[in-house]
């Protein structure tokens, strides 16, 4: 696949950089920015810097590494990048709640205000609710929300539990519809982030690379309905 194939392909899916963000629930502004979804999308175009998370010797938060290690990129080349915290390399299933938060306020901190931070969150509905305030809190710019981690066998389980988290914030979603995260898979991937963007605003979602061929198949099939 050519670069120019495959950019035209993610626009498709909606997976490029800076598309958004879960609109059926209400986002507007972030009251951490005091962006709007425009701006948001504009700032949060470019590489997503997925860090990991660092630990002391003893097991506790690095807070003051990731601090550190957030503010080493805002220093040097915070233009066209976004920190994104928390995910699946920043061990986001090992943090408790207040871990969690500490984190997110930590890249805040880091970022100085020129460059966005992304933080991620996932698990049950209520866990993954009360995660989703917490970062509010601190100012993170928006939310990478990962599918429900055992899986729905339909969309809309899927859509309903995405949607109730993102209406339980004022700010940019970005949904992780990775399958091994969903027993639905690849349709109900795509189904879901397409419903979540509504009719007239792109989604933005995120698969894996190794299911690109099956997510082809399926766009193909639904651009010749």
């Amino acid at each position: 696949m050519t670069g120019n194939k495959r950019r035209r392909f993610l626009k498709t899916v909606g997976l490029v950089a800076g598309g958004t963000l879960a609109t059926s629930a209400g986002c507007s502004l972030n009251p951490g920015t005091g962006r709007s979804m425009e701006e948001l999308t504009r700032a949060c175009r470019g590489v997503h810097n997925f860090l990991t998370t660092p630990f002391l010797p003893d097991g506790a938060l690095d807070i003051e590494g990731l601090r550190r290690n957030v503010a080493y990129h805002a220093d040097r080349h915070p233009q066209d990048m976004t920190i994104v915290v928390t995910c699946n390399l920043g061990e986001l299933f090992s943090l408790d709640l207040q871990e969690h938060q500490a984190a997110g306020r930590a890249a805040v901190e880091g970022a100085q205000g020129r460059m966005p931070v992304i933080q991620g969150v996932a698990g049950g509905y209520q866990l993954t609710r009360e995660m989703a305030r917490n970062a509010e809190k601190t100012g993170v710019d928006a939310l990478m929300l990962f599918a429900p981690p055992y899986g729905s066998s339909t969309a809309r389980g899927v859509y309903q539990y995405m949607h109730r988290v993102a209406a339980a914030v004022r700010m940019g979603v970005f949904t992780n519809m990775w399958p091994g995260y969903s027993a639905a898979g690849i349709k109900v991937a795509l189904e879901t982030v397409g419903r979540a963007g509504g009719p007239t605003r792109p989604p933005m979602g995120q698969v894996a690379a190794e299911d690109r061929p099956r997510i082809e198949a399926i766009v193909r099939r639904h651009a010749e309905t």
